[in-house]
C-alpha cells in the first residue's frame, strides 16, 4: 500500500503471472519434464520433453530457478566454491502467528515497532544465536517463517557433518517454536503448520551457482545461475533485473557483445551480493557491527535504486559496476573482519560508504529509516 511492504501468496502470485504470459500469446506446456537439450551451433536447437515431445528454439533461457535444469542436462560444472557465504536454512508456512510489533511495545512499553510504520507489514528478520528468523506475513493470514544458519561459524566452510549438525539444529529451534527466545515464542506458540504437507523444509546449503552463459544460444536467468542467500532479499530483484536485459538483448537482435556483457553483469552482482551477505554472517555476534555491515548493503541497493527512479538503469545492479564501490566493500569487510572495537568499525565503515550514502544511514538510533517506506 502507500506505506509499508505487502507480500503476496507465492503459488497466487506465480499462478497469476503464468496466466498474464498465456495471455500474452505464450505456449504453455503444463506437466512436462525436460529430459534432453541438444545444442545447435547455427540454427534451432532442440529441447526434448519426457513426453516425447520436442520444442525447437533459436535461443533458450533457463527460468527453472533452483533445478538449473540447463546446467543439469548439458554438464555445466558448479561454482559454488567461489562464494563465501555458507547457510543452511529450514522453513515451512503457518497460521495463527500472533503480531510481532504488539509483543514488542508491550514488553518495552513504547511504540518503536509502529515507526516510520508497523513492523508486521514488513519483512522481518530477527537475530537469534548462530543465525536469523525470518518472518514473511502474507495477505491471506499465512506467515512464511524460516530459520537460516551459518555452516561453520563466522563464514568458515565445513564439511558435510558440521552443515547437517547445524540445519538439525535449526529444525529444531523451528520446530519448537523458538521456546528459547521468549519473544518469538510468544509470537509463535499458537501457530500451526498448514505448508508444505510434509512438515518443516530443509536445505542443507542454501548456496549454489553457475556460470549464465551456458552456451552461446542458452542463457541462465539470475536465479537459476545463482542462488546466495534470503538475508537480503535480493532473488526478486536480481531475477526481474535478467528477465529485463534478456529481453532487452532478444529485442537488440541477440548481439554476442551484449550477451557477454549479461554475463559478466550476473557473475560480477553475484559476487559482490556474496560479500555482502558474508560480511553481515561473519558480524552477527556483534550487533553493532552486524547493522554496519548491513549499511553496506543498503548503500548499494538504494544507490541502485535511485538511479531507476532517475530513468537511469544501469547495466549492473548494486553498483557493482563501479570500481570504486567494489573496492569501498572490500575495504569495509577487511574493516568489519578486523581486531578493532565496534565503535572505531563502525566510524570507519560510515567513512568509507559516505560517498555513497545519500540518505543519513548510520544516523538512526533505531536502525528504521522513513526512506525505506514504499513510496
Amino acid at each position: 500500500d502507500q506505506r509499508r511492504d505487502t507480500h503476496w501468496y507465492r503459488s497466487e502470485v506465480d499462478s497469476y503471472l503464468f496466466q498474464k504470459a498465456v495471455g500474452s500469446g505464450v505456449q504453455a506446456r503444463q506437466s512436462e519434464k525436460v529430459t534432453a537439450i541438444k545444442l545447435a551451433d547455427d540454427g534451432r536447437s532442440r529441447i526434448q520433453l519426457e513426453s516425447g515431445a520436442f520444442v525447437e528454439a533459436e535461443l533458450i533461457v533457463d527460468a527453472s530457478g533452483a533445478a538449473a535444469v540447463s546446467a543439469a542436462l548439458l554438464g555445466t560444472p558448479a561454482i559454488t566454491s567461489r562464494m563465501r557465504t555458507s547457510t543452511c536454512a529450514a522453513f515451512a508456512h503457518f497460521r495463527d502467528v500472533k503480531s510481532f510489533s504488539e509483543v514488542f511495545n508491550r514488553r518495552h512499553n513504547d511504540s518503536r515497532a509502529d515507526d516510520p510504520f508497523d513492523a508486521d507489514d514488513a519483512a522481518q528478520h530477527h537475530l537469534i544465536h548462530d543465525g536469523w528468523v525470518w518472518m514473511l506475513r502474507m495477505n491471506n493470514g499465512i506467515t512464511s517463517v524460516g530459520v537460516t544458519a551459518p555452516i561453520g561459524g563466522k563464514g568458515r566452510l565445513a564439511g558435510t557433518a558440521m552443515a547437517q549438525k547445524v540445519e538439525t539444529e535449526a529444525v529444531r529451534v523451528l520446530s519448537n517454536r523458538f521456546e528459547s527466545f521468549p519473544m518469538l515464542h510468544q509470537v509463535m506458540c499458537d501457530s500451526e503448520i498448514v505448508a508444505p504437507a510434509s512438515g518443516i523444509l530443509r536445505i542443507t546449503r542454501v548456496q549454489r551457482f553457475f556460470d549464465p552463459l551456458v552456451a552461446p544460444n542458452c542463457v541462465m536467468l539470475p536465479t537459476a545461475s545463482v542462488t546466495i542467500d534470503p538475508l537480503h532479499s535480493t532473488g526478486i530483484a536480481h531475477a526481474m533485473a535478467g528477465v529485463s536485459r534478456i529481453a532487452e538483448w532478444i529485442l537488440q537482435g541477440q548481439s554476442a557483445v551484449v550477451l557477454q556483457d549479461y554475463r559478466n553483469a550476473v557473475l560480477d552482482e553475484a559476487m559482490l551480493i556474496d560479500r555482502m551477505v558474508a560480511m553481515a554472517y561473519w558480524s552477527m555476534p556483534s550487533f553493532q557491527r552486524f547493522c554496519a555491515a548491513c549499511m553496506v548493503y543498503f548503500s548499494a541497493a538504494i544507490g541502485c535504486e535511485e538511479r531507476i527512479a532517475g530513468g537511469d538503469v544501469p547495466t549492473v545492479f548494486w553498483q557493482a559496476g563501479d570500481d570504486r564501490f567494489v573496492d569501498a566493500v572490500r575495504r569495509c569487510d577487511d574493516v568489519i573482519r578486523s581486531s578493532q572495537d565496534d565503535q572505531s568499525v563502525i566510524s570507519t565503515v560510515r567513512e568509507i560508504i559516505a560517498p555513497w550514502n545519500s540518505v543519513g544511514l548510520f544516523e538512526s538510533p533505531a536502525n528504521r529509516y522513513a526512506y525505506t517506506a514504499t513510496k
